[in-house]
């Protein structure tokens, strides 16, 4: 079933099945899935042996020596009782703790997985979603693996070795007792595919409201200053209500088995009594033998009943499966490589690039318009470059693409003479910082987001960083100083505070190449021109790349690249293009224009 709202990840060749995977897990922990086993035989072993006792008893009070054997039956009882329970705590411990252990390795490895997915993948996935598989298919997948294979085996063994008793005593009397199965198994096949889609459609629901709940959340503060609240309380009645109703149906499905699945015994009890009852009253069978078998068909019972429940878990667990072999599957588009220790001094080199963002493949393949186009430009070492151009014009793409955040062509973007598609990306973005407009903040203290990209946190590194930034007077303003929690996201600072901390983040590192990326927009002209300077000063000889809506604040820029519609149109020094009359030259005119309009 097609999710709403966002496409499949684009999967590896030869991807893993759900099934498969899930025998994979399985094998890994096969020693302690097979050492639980055989407590569950021993279990059962002793749990079939206890309606003997009961025979020998009832059958052994008409004997001379009735008192002897009832008193020496009880306590065998006893014993058999209590190992029953020794071994069924035992083979819990062992199943119930694999499927925990084995929920704990996938997410890790769905975790590691993410860390290495491209920006594009998370274009395509709402943060919602991830979490919804996470958390609640995560744990469906557990639920499958202990309890669920538990259950899946400790069943059929039940009925083997229960089934072989009741044999024993009398054939006829079984064959009586499974009359009803047939249409049972028929029952549960169809239940079971029916369920199945149901359960399927009810993740999918719920991923649907967490990621609502989770956009919701985030954006709370611009839902109240335009007065949306009860637009997105409709909004969400909608996704709960889905959310409802696709649980409601469960619901239905599975009441509607479980009197079902608990008419199967009683069945076979009603066909039991009147056959059996005939037989006792022949002396065909005696009156412990009758009762025992009475006793096994009630044996059969809980493992009947529990079958349904048991087939809910497969289904749900086989679902959540699917849904996270969708995330492990996801193609990792970029390879990391083996780090390498490379000499760097910041030349960057654009090659005829052209570049489109995945998520830009129409519903038939074809691809929409280009993000940039035949882009061939060259930033020596150690230069201040700068490059402007209209909103939408592909400057922040181009500079995202240093990094290699998207798969690029090879032989379009070179580092060092070197094309950055074979540089291991540990050692090209350690060598690189980059400070966005849109400042990015963890949830903990100023000093750890500072030194973020550095081995292990230096107080004097992240001062020195914060000083160069132009935001140290201010944190040390806090009561908490450079431990103030800045809170989720930073929603604690000013927009300007978060961008000069993000800065200082990308500063500590003392890249070769320092990327600002409109990352001082929030900050007026004078804080931003100070800050600029204080750049020039302790990052002598490195490569800085700055965009900035304020054309002023490329002054000092040996080069300035303008782009247009994802083209570069114009490139020389500040004052050669504002001599050349060109589009660069009409942007600052229209800045001044607007920048005198404003003091008026």
């Amino acid at each position: 079933m097609k999710r709403e709202g966002y496409p499949a990840a684009k999967l590896v060749k030869g991807e893993v099945k759900p099934a498969e995977r899930l025998k994979g897990y399985f094998w890994r922990y096969r020693w302690r899935y097979a050492l639980g086993f055989l407590f569950i035989l021993a279990t059962n072993a002793f749990a079939t042996a206890f309606p003997w006792g009961v025979q020998y008893i009832i059958d052994g009070m008409r004997s001379p020596e009735g008192d002897k054997k009832v008193g020496f039956y009880s306590l065998v009882l006893v014993a058999i009782a209590v190992g029953a329970g020794l071994f069924r705590v035992f083979s819990r411990i062992i199943v119930f703790n694999a499927g925990r252990d084995i929920e704990y390795e996938v997410r890790n490895e769905l975790f590691d997985h993410l860390q290495k997915l491209p920006p594009s993948f998370y274009q395509r996935y709402p943060t919602g979603d991830l979490m919804s598989r996470l958390t609640n298919d995560l744990g469906s997948v557990r639920l499958l693996l202990g309890p669920g294979l538990l259950n899946l085996s400790n069943t059929p063994i039940i009925y083997l070795m229960t089934l072989g008793a009741m044999a024993w005593i009398s054939l006829p009397l079984t064959l009586c007792a499974l009359i009803p199965l047939p249409f049972f198994v028929g029952l549960v096949r169809w239940w079971s595919r029916e369920y199945h889609q149901r359960s399927l459609e009810s993740q999918q629901s719920l991923a649907r409201l967490s990621a609502r709940i989770q956009e919701n959340l985030n954006g709370a503060f611009i839902v109240k200053l335009y007065a949306r609240e009860a637009a997105e309380v409709k909004s969400f009645n909608k996704h709960n209500r889905d959310y409802y109703e696709t649980n409601r149906r469960m619901a239905k499905m599975s009441s509607m088995m479980t009197p079902v699945v608990n008419s199967v015994p009683g069945l076979g009890i009603l066909l039991v009594l009147f056959f059996g009852g005939r037989q006792v009253m022949a002396e065909a069978l005696t009156l412990g033998q009758f009762v025992t078998f009475i006793l096994y068909i009630f044996n059969l019972s809980w493992p009947t009943f529990i079958l349904g429940w048991v087939l809910t878990i497969y289904q749900r667990g086989l679902s959540a499966m699917g849904r996270l072999s969708e995330i492990l599957d996801a193609e990792v588009t970029i390879s990391p490589g083996e780090e390498e220790e490379i000499p760097m001094r910041g030349e960057i080199e654009f090659r005829n690039l052209t570049f489109h963002y995945p998520s830009q493949l129409s519903a038939n393949g074809s691809q929409r318009p280009v993000a940039l186009s035949e882009i061939s430009l060259r930033i020596p070492p150690g230069s201040l470059a700068g490059i402007a151009g209209g909103t939408g014009a592909g400057k922040s793409t181009l500079v995202e693409l240093i990094p290699h955040f998207f798969e690029i062509p090879q032989g379009a973007l070179f580092v060092e003479g070197r094309d950055i598609t074979t540089f291991p990306l540990q050692t090209l973005r350690r060598q690189i910082g980059y400070a966005p407009q849109e400042a990015f903040l963890f949830s903990t203290t100023i000093a750890e987001n500072i030194a973020l990209g550095l081995p292990q946190v230096s107080k004097e590194k992240v001062e020195w960083a914060a000083e160069v930034a132009g935001i140290r007077e201010e944190i040390e303003s806090f009561p908490m100083g450079m431990q103030t929690i800045v809170g989720e996201r930073g929603v604690m600072l000013s927009g300007g505070q978060r961008q000069r901390i993000a800065l200082a983040r990308a500063i500590a590192m003392e890249p070769k190449i320092l990327i600002l990326d409109d990352s001082l927009s929030s900050v007026d002209a004078q804080t931003e021109r100070k800050i600029l300077d204080r750049l020039k000063e302790v990052f002598p000889g490195k490569t800085v790349l700055i965009i900035s809506h304020r054309l002023s604040a490329l002054e000092q820029a040996g080069m300035i690249f303008v782009l247009k519609g994802g083209r570069l149109i114009e490139a020389g020094t500040p004052e050669k293009l504002l001599r050349q009359e060109g589009y660069f030259a009409e942007l600052a005119r229209r800045q001044r224009i607007e920048e005198e309009l404003e003091k008026i």
